[in-house]
């Protein structure tokens, strides 16, 4: 698996509105946060995604991008966006391609794990936090990048 002080891998991946996503491209001029959560709508993953929501606009001011991935279609991304209200991209992984590449399914299992990553503007991974039910491990992250901006 990836870790602190690897080079993050490049990739295309779309959004909810099939528009597409690349890390060097498409991050912002400080980095990147990359989280990965295992589905939209369910209770976890929906607090989860609501909370790093909030910080979005924050983040975005202080130069960093926020992007969220699952296995997704589409078409759910933007149920889940209109109905809770969310501005963050929302990047579809059906084939489960992106996790393979992050190191971020169950061995065997292949279930999608919940994983964060920050990455700068140069792509290497500053940290990385993987807790499947201690989303507050996860806001702590952004919590820092807020911190440190000011």
């Amino acid at each position: 698996m990836l870790k602190p002080g690897d080079q993050a891998p490049d990739f295309a991946c779309p959004d909810e509105r099939g528009r597409l996503f690349r890390l060097c491209r498409d991050g912002g001029s400080r980095g990147t946060v990359l989280f990965f959560y295992p589905g939209d709508f369910t209770p976890i993953c929906t607090r989860e995604v609501c909370r790093f929501n909030a910080s979005w606009a924050k983040l975005a001011e202080r130069g960093w991008a926020l992007v969220g991935v699952s296995p997704d279609p589409p078409a759910r991304h933007e149920l889940f966006k209109k109905r809770y209200g969310l501005s963050l991209r929302l990047l579809c992984d059906p084939d489960r391609s992106l996790f393979r590449l992050y190191g971020c399914l169950v061995p065997v299992l292949r279930w999608p794990m919940r994983v964060s990553w920050v990455v700068n503007a140069n792509q290497k991974i500053l940290e990385r936090v993987h807790a499947e039910f201690r989303i507050r491990r996860h806001e702590q992250v952004l919590e820092r990048l807020l911190t440190e901006c000011e």
